[in-house]
């Protein structure tokens, strides 16, 4: 952005803030030797993407599917059914919480993955159940009192693991069903092409084909509006479908339920700036490269996308962010440079050991997972936040509004 756009009013804020600090002897990093740190403040405009497409890992997916039925995301909290001797009720619970080892394993794991690994969970847990139950040898008293006492004392811990077991299953079945009624393997199929302007292959889409799946699924009636909205949605700001004449927009609006006939008019999607054909063409190398290595078929299919994000981080983490895109990314590494003060290096070669994306307008969970597995990949520290946290629902709801 530049100095007159909101992005860049906040940047010179903090800046002015920091600054303010380290002439009170404030210094907010320890030692040169820890590095440089990068901020780069954006806004929503960035990557509408993952607020339209179907990201299919756990978190994001269940509060994107189940978040109007038992899941709250503003409190974290879910609701199932617990079965308790034949009987049935429904226990709310905070996702995340510290017992729950579980939700920290899988909560940027595909869905399959966490019911293939809930499911071979529960095996365990049966098994060791089992074995828990049967009597001891009958070798000595003191035998049987020990093992007597190592039983008792690691029930509470079985029953809590099981409870986290049941939740997650519970989780996973409700997210599976909800994935098949709408079609969602085939739905998220034709995202991912559109989002990454590629099929499976990694060979470039065929705009008649890419028109033509997408009229059979909105002409589907088995299928939610919501779902054949978000998915017009994304074919229009995509480089397939970013040509249509309003006449165009207004026959594929059609078939929509008629309080989202105007959605694709939307005064906020129609005034997001649309990225430059060099621009689209460079995000469509990244993916093709990541496509001949996605690994399994279902990886190819529904996980070839990644954020805008994962590329800025990786961008920044080099020190070689489009300075043409964020001209004032290069000033400040200019002046960062000259001013040499503690804190605030950057060099023009250095590389960043801690990046930071703040996201005027909300971040996503998708995002999240990806400065997570950024993080990882490059052995560095990723911080990704906004002014809230967003959800497909959220913004589907705000566009209804206008």
């Amino acid at each position: 952005g530049n100095h007159t756009g909101v992005c860049g009013r906040l940047a010179c804020e903090l800046h002015a803030r920091l600054e303010e600090m380290q002439s009170k002897g404030v210094h907010w990093q320890p030692s040169p030797q820890a590095g440089t740190s990068t901020l780069l403040i954006v806004d929503r405009s960035v990557d509408w993407i993952p607020l339209l497409l179907h990201d299919m890992h756990y978190e994001a997916l269940l509060h994107d599917v189940l978040s109007s039925s038992c899941v709250s995301f503003e409190e974290g909290r879910f609701v199932y059914v617990d079965r308790v001797a034949g009987a049935e009720q429904g226990r709310t619970v905070v996702l995340g919480d510290a017992r729950d080892s579980l939700w920290e394993t899988c909560r940027h794991k595909p869905i399959w993955e966490v019911n293939d690994l809930v499911t071979a969970e529960i095996t365990t847990w049966t098994q060791r159940d089992a074995e828990m139950r049967r009597p001891a040898p009958a070798n000595s008293v003191s035998q049987r009192v020990s093992t007597t006492l190592n039983t008792l004392q690691s029930i509470p811990e079985h029953k809590d693991r099981f409870d986290r077991l049941q939740l997650h299953l519970d989780i996973c079945q409700k997210c599976l069903d909800v994935i098949e009624s709408q079609m969602l393997v085939d739905i998220g199929a034709l995202e991912q092409d559109l989002a990454t302007g590629l099929d499976r292959e990694g060979c470039r889409l065929s705009p008649r084909a890419v028109e033509k799946e997408l009229l059979q699924h909105l002409h589907n009636p088995q299928l939610d509006s919501s779902v054949k909205a978000r998915l017009l949605l994304l074919f229009l700001s995509s480089a397939e479908g970013a040509g249509c004449p309003d006449s165009k927009h207004r026959e594929l609006a059609s078939h929509l339920a008629a309080a989202d006939q105007r959605l694709p008019f939307s005064p906020g999607l129609i005034a997001a700036p649309r990225p430059e054909q060099k621009e689209v063409e460079k995000r469509r190398l990244s993916f093709q490269e990541r496509c001949r290595g996605a690994g399994s078929p279902r990886t190819q299919r529904l996980r070839r996308w990644q954020p805008r994000v994962r590329r800025l981080i990786e961008e920044l983490a080099r020190g070689a962010l489009d300075a043409r895109e964020f001209p004032e990314y290069r000033k400040s590494r200019v002046h960062s440079s000259s001013s040499a003060r503690p804190g605030l290096t950057a060099g023009a070669s250095a590389q960043a050991r801690t990046v930071t994306i703040f996201v005027i307008g909300g971040v996503t969970l998708p995002e999240v997972r990806a400065a997570h597995e950024a993080a990882l990949a490059l052995g560095i520290d990723v911080f990704v936040g906004g002014s809230c946290m967003l959800t497909p629902g959220a913004l589907m709801s705000a566009l209804r509004s206008l």
